[in-house]
């Protein structure tokens, strides 16, 4: 048998074993394992207070693994109807930043983005927000952050929302390119939480009985606490380990 043979026919016997519907542990974004957290519900309910109130652009800053895009996730599916939402993921996707505007703005033709919005902003009222999303915001080169200052030195900048997702080494280049570039734009930090130890089990039960298994944690506290301890309460470590 193949170690991928081997491996698969493991985690069909881990299902089974504890009456699982689908893996709980899995690397990946499903909605329906959204643990919502003392902690990361305060953090969403800040950004979401951040963006309809606060400064023009939030950098939310956190380890890789800490949840950054299940917060961006969770934020895009509860947002506010008077929002425009503009997606951008990593330097790569930034290369069709305007085609993506002309999209999410309803606009036919495709110029460029400070013409975009132009238009938009002639054509709506003041009630609408646009609020542009951008995923590994470190891969931003000085150029795409250039280009998004320049935008909130525009005479509607009270219209947009630039939220930054990024590693905490990198925060310290995004905030300069914003309030040292043209725009001298003052930027708010949000900093992504780490699981305590009680959180972790919590969150190692939700898991499994959103996945379908019902009884006692089949993690002890020692285990519990090995686990939080050496993922650092990232929740992507929690679940490799777990």
């Amino acid at each position: 048998m193949s170690n991928a043979e081997t491996s698969q026919s493991g985690a069909l016997s881990y299902l089974q074993t504890f009456s699982l519907r689908c893996e709980p542990f899995a690397d990946a974004i499903d909605s329906r394992f959204f643990y919502a957290g003392t902690t990361l519900m305060q953090r969403l309910d800040l950004l979401t207070h951040l963006t309809q109130f606060g400064e023009a652009v939030v950098l939310v800053s956190g380890a890789p693994g800490s949840g950054k895009t299940t917060l961006l996730t969770r934020f895009v599916e509860q947002t506010n109807s008077q929002w425009r939402l503009c997606l951008i993921d990593g330097a790569d996707d930034f290369a069709q930043f305007p085609q993506r505007l002309a999209e999410v703005l309803t606009l036919g033709s495709v110029s460029s983005e400070q013409q975009l919005l132009g238009h938009w902003v002639a054509q709506t009222d003041n009630s609408q927000l646009l609020v542009i999303l951008v995923d590994d915001a470190d891969q931003l080169d000085e150029s795409a952050l250039a280009r998004l200052s320049a935008l909130c030195a525009q005479p509607w900048a009270n219209r947009i929302r630039i939220i930054l997702f990024g590693v905490p080494e990198a925060q310290q280049r995004l905030k300069q390119a914003f309030e040292q570039g043209t725009s001298s734009t003052s930027t708010q930090q949000l900093e992504m939480p780490r699981l305590s130890e009680e959180e972790t089990s919590s969150y190692l039960m939700y898991r499994l009985a959103v996945a379908g298994y019902s009884g006692e944690s089949p993690f002890t506290p020692t285990e519990v606490r090995a686990l939080c301890k050496a993922a650092g309460g990232r929740p992507s470590d929690i679940n490799r380990l777990a």
